[in-house]
């Protein structure tokens, strides 16, 4: 990067003084400019020191005192700035009027950012960061009809997600993770030069070549139970090299009337796979490309308020490493993927036609597209048993066709309405949207169920104003928008709840998704000239909606019935909101609710549920079955099970498990505790159980738990004997009707409780 600053720079200050540093030397902006280049990534190595000590020594002849000198006087000056501004002013004040020197760098991201996403997994969050830094020069010709554009660019994406499944229905309780961290780092450098020139007679040429190399790193870790192991990241390894060459020639004709422009662009590229942590399968392998694209286009001013233009374009999209690559694992839940090293890069074509209305005050743009997708690469579903999915990456011959038209206007509010104002006031309404009222995948399989094209709106708009002050002393503004997002076709990869969408096929059966509309605002203030702040509140209105996800925190249910107060309830509610939704006219909506009911149709009696259960054998249960993490890992409560529930507690140094109560019969005792045991298989042996008091529901299941262990330990109130008595004198049908046929009256066991040693339980110590 410092060799390419030396050649920019050079001969720019030769007609300074080799000794001596002025305040307005433009030498201490060229080295100010050096240094925050080298701080742009947070470090400054001794390497990058010496460089820049080497560039400006050999650029301007200094010896060590007076480098040093330049050198200090940079670092205060680069300390002081609060921007490029003062840098760039003094030496664009030294630069030929026909040359000029623009450098941009930037950086934003979000960090522990809570995620709603697939799955309703609401224990993921990201941290996402993006850096990049560019440096122009652009210069043009004294005759003013050649110029030239070099650009050298940087940037960084970072992604670093948390996205573990501890509920996830989809791997067994012993395989649940409490981490899975996965980060992934995308860093590009390139270069763009573009020569271009006036012929003559309108006509203008523009040649160019682009450079560019990008690589993958990425890192997965992986936390839980002793039998989760690692995987491989959710994206392998990989570097690419893309040369592009390209030409575009565009004349003017009747006065500049008509515009006709056309250009062709030739791109070479390899794709190489590299090794990737925990993914011993991938064989690294390079792979080369080739694409031929074109663009042909015509404007024409018919009249002085309206232009049409008309145009057609081609793209393409190169496969990733990833997609080459061998097996790998994708995602948290275990869905593998295998590529496919024969992929072809994928192809589109595009066509145009629209207007572009302008008056004083307003302007108004429309057009009609047609988007073919051809060779488009997708992971197609080859295994799908209990959820767990195994796809291979293909290049699907039939084409996806989108039509629709788009549009964009805006209007001045003050001038249209002629309001009494000074010409320091802004106000403008704008807007822009679309319709794809044609979206058909030609390659859908019939398991998705439709033909729609996938993970595209039907429409879109937005619609918004802003408000404020421009050419005072501090500008400002706001920023007010509204979003519309019509209804999406998702094959989604979550793993829905059978008792919501039957038959689902993961990443195969394709749902769609209601429209939604968010607000957001946003507000800046230009507190001096190239420094503006601004305060931003997206979702105003905190609308809980995903455009992709189904299975957002809103309806957890909808992919873990667990998560449901009672199925048959919920059942009912969406039922019923979609017949509000069908009064309301709104069918896609009611189609949607009545798909996560679970209902055929609207046309039903009524259904009464309660989450009470009765059975002749096991008796009378209080709720759906549930184990609850009332303090996470040390504390459990299990419930529905039977008439009672069941608390276990860790000791604090986590060698003894304690039971409160042993339930009602040793079945229903067997059976929760072996449930307990599979949610969460390393907790410690049973060895204490405290019986609260001696109720046969509390008491009637400690012979289970005293075969478990036979050192077992009971512990009971000291009045634990006169309540027993008590207990056997009451009617045993009457036991039987609540507890169920299976129950036995655990009458002449009462001394198999430890009574006698008393013990001192501090509530402060137990919490």
């Amino acid at each position: 990067m410092f060799e390419r600053f030396q050649e920019f720079f050079q001969n720019l200050t030769t007609d300074h003084p080799k000794s001596g540093i002025a305040p307005d030397d433009p030498r201490i902006a060229v080295a100010a400019l050096c240094i925050q280049v080298m701080e742009a990534d947070g470090k400054v190595e001794n390497s990058e020191k010496k460089k820049l000590r080497k560039l400006l020594k050999e650029q301007y002849g200094l010896d060590g005192r007076q480098l040093d000198a330049l050198i200090a006087a940079g670092q205060e000056a680069e300390n002081e700035a609060v921007d490029y501004f003062r840098f760039t002013s003094d030496l664009k004040r030294h630069l030929d009027s026909n040359q000029r020197i623009d450098m941009t760098a930037r950086t934003d991201g979000i960090y522990d950012a809570g995620f709603v996403g697939s799955s309703a997994n609401i224990f993921a969050y990201d941290t996402r960061v993006n850096r990049s830094f560019d440096f122009n020069y652009n210069a043009k010709t004294p005759d003013g009809r050649g110029n030239v554009f070099f650009q050298a660019y940087y940037a960084q994406d970072v992604d670093d997600l948390n996205n573990p499944s501890p509920l996830s229905a989809l791997n067994s309780l012993a395989t649940r993770t409490t981490v899975d961290h996965n980060r992934r780092q995308l860093d590009i450098v390139g270069t763009r030069f573009q020569p271009r020139y006036q012929i003559g007679f309108g006509n203008e040429l523009l040649l160019g070549m682009d450079w560019e190399r990008s690589w993958i790193t990425s890192n997965r870790n992986r936390a839980g139970n002793a039998p989760v192991v690692q995987l491989s990241p959710q994206d392998n390894n990989q570097t690419e090299n893309v040369f592009g060459f390209y030409a575009e020639d565009s004349q003017n004709l009747f006065d500049d009337r008509v515009t006709l422009r056309g250009g062709i662009r030739q791109t070479l590229g390899a794709t190489t796979l590299n090794a990737t942590p925990w993914a011993p399968t991938l064989i690294p392998n390079t792979v080369n490309y080739q694409a031929t694209t074109y663009s042909v286009g015509a404007t024409a001013r018919v009249t002085d308020w309206f232009n049409a233009r008309v145009g057609a374009s081609s793209g393409f999209r190169a496969p990733t490493a990833t997609e080459l690559g061998a097996n790998f694992t994708t995602t948290p839940i275990g869905t593998t993927i295998f590529g496919n090293p024969n992929l072809l890069p994928e192809t589109s074509h595009q066509m145009e036609l629209g207007g572009t209305l302008t008056s004083r005050t307003a302007r108004f743009d429309a057009v009609v597209f047609q988007n073919i997708i051809s060779n488009r690469i997708a992971p197609v579903t080859i295994s799908s048993v209990g959820g767990v999915v195994i796809q291979t990456q293909m290049n699907n011959p039939a084409d996806i066709v989108v039509q629709g038209v788009e549009f964009q206007a805006e209007a001045d509010v003050i001038q249209s309405l002629h309001l009494p104002v000074s010409s320091d006031w802004r106000w403008r309404f704008y807007g822009s949207g679309y319709y794809n009222f044609k979206m058909v995948d030609y390659g859908a399989v019939p398991a998705a169920g439709t033909n729609q094209a996938t993970r595209i709106n039907q429409y879109e708009a937005a619609i918004g104003t802003q408000f404020g002050q421009a050419g005072t002393e501090i500008p400002w503004n706001i920023n007010v928008l509204g979003i519309f997002r019509g209804p999406m076709w998702y094959n989604t990869e979550e793993s829905l709840s059978p008792a919501f969408f039957p038959g689902q096929i993961r990443n195969t059966t394709v749902y769609t998704k209601s429209a939604f509309t968010v607000w957001n605002t946003r507000a800046e203030v230009e507190v001096r000239k190239g420094v503006n702040l601004f305060l931003a509140v997206n979702n105003i209105f905190d609308v809980n909606q995903s455009p992709v996800f189904i299975a957002t925190n809103q309806y957890p249910c909808t992919a873990n019935i667990a998560k449901a107060p009672d199925v048959g309830w919920l059942r009912e509610v969406d039922f019923h909101l979609g017949k509000l939704a069908l009064a309301d006219g709104d069918q896609i909506k009611a189609r949607d609710y009545l798909r996560q009911s679970g209902y055929k149709s609207f046309e039903k009696p009524i259904v009464l549920t309660t989450p009470f259960s009765e059975d002749t054998l096991s008796g009378h249960a209080f709720a759906s079955r549930r184990i609850a993490e009332i303090i996470p890992g040390r504390v459990y409560g299990l419930s529905g099970f039977e008439f009672t529930e069941y608390y276990f507690v860790v000791s604090d140094d986590g060698r003894q498990l304690i039971g409160i109560d042993a339930g009602t019969r040793p079945d229903s005792a067997k059976t929760a505790f072996e449930a307990l045991r599979a949610y969460a298989p390393n907790l410690p042996e049973l060895t204490t159980v405290f019986i609260t008091h001696a109720h046969w529901d509390h008491v009637g299941g400690h012979s289970y738990f005293r075969a478990l262990n036979p050192r077992l330990r009971f512990y009971a109130r000291s009045n634990y004997n006169e309540e027993v008595e008590h207990e056997l004198t009451g009617p045993a049908a009457f036991d039987k009707h609540f507890f169920g046929e299976r129950f036995d009256e655990p009458r002449g066991q009462a001394a198999v409780f430890i009574i006698g040693k008393r013990l001192q339980l501090d509530a402060e110590e137990l919490g």
